[in-house]
């Protein structure tokens, strides 16, 4: 089943949706609900816009720490938040790369509509960005010591989505908030793309998944 998941794998990443279906549903069938194969076949879910079971089953990537969420999720005890208002504050875990805690990000605004009192833990090169941008939040960086910070629920960032995108329509209509550079980098940016007529390059990437 190893082999027939990481095929499907690399079918999804080449767009080839009906193949990797098939993968994963054969894998499927000799490990069932193996949690690697579920939570690959969720994200061929979210690939194709189906959210509501594509979320659910992404959850498959917290068993064993697939999903790589950051230390202290997994032996934390306290309750996971469930997408209502409480009285306390609300830890978010960040997880996997800088790119999905960016993306994951335009989820934030939309939880503060529903609970104020937030705290963000996130890769330490991202955290003064967000101190920036966010100066509503509390803002930790992955390497901070949180063993004496007061909190009631918990969640991984990740899994915020399940509550605030359930179709298209939720990704264009969403409150997103543009990062705040600091003036040092819109410098570099003035000095590298100053304002004239000509080619402008910039680089951007693309995550596998």
């Amino acid at each position: 089943s190893f082999l027939i998941n990481y095929l499907g794998y690399c079918l999804k990443n080449l767009n080839k949706v009906e193949e990797a279906r098939k993968a994963f549903n054969k894998a499927l069938t000799i490990q069932k609900n193996a949690p690697e194969i579920v939570y690959n076949n969720a994200k061929l879910d979210l690939k194709l816009g189906i959210f509501d079971i594509g979320w659910e089953n992404y959850n498959a990537g917290l068993k064993y720490n697939i999903r790589n969420v950051f230390d202290g999720f997994s032996l934390n005890k306290k309750p996971i938040w469930d997408g209502k208002p409480f009285k306390g504050c609300l830890l978010i875990y960040g997880e996997q790369t800088m790119s999905e805690q960016l993306i994951f990000s335009t989820v934030i605004q939309d939880v503060l509509k529903v609970h104020q009192d937030v705290a963000l833990v996130i890769n330490k090169r991202l955290k003064k960005l967000f101190q920036r941008t966010y100066n509503n939040l509390v803002v930790f960086g992955d390497d901070e010591d949180l063993s004496s910070f007061d909190y009631v629920k918990h969640i991984p960032i990740g899994c915020l989505c399940k509550f605030f995108r359930h179709k298209v329509k939720d990704f264009d209509n969403c409150t997103e908030k543009n990062l705040i550079t600091s003036s040092e980098i819109d410098n570099q940016v003035k000095l590298l793309f100053p304002k004239t007529e000509g080619l402008k390059i910039g680089i951007s990437w693309k995550d596998f998944d």
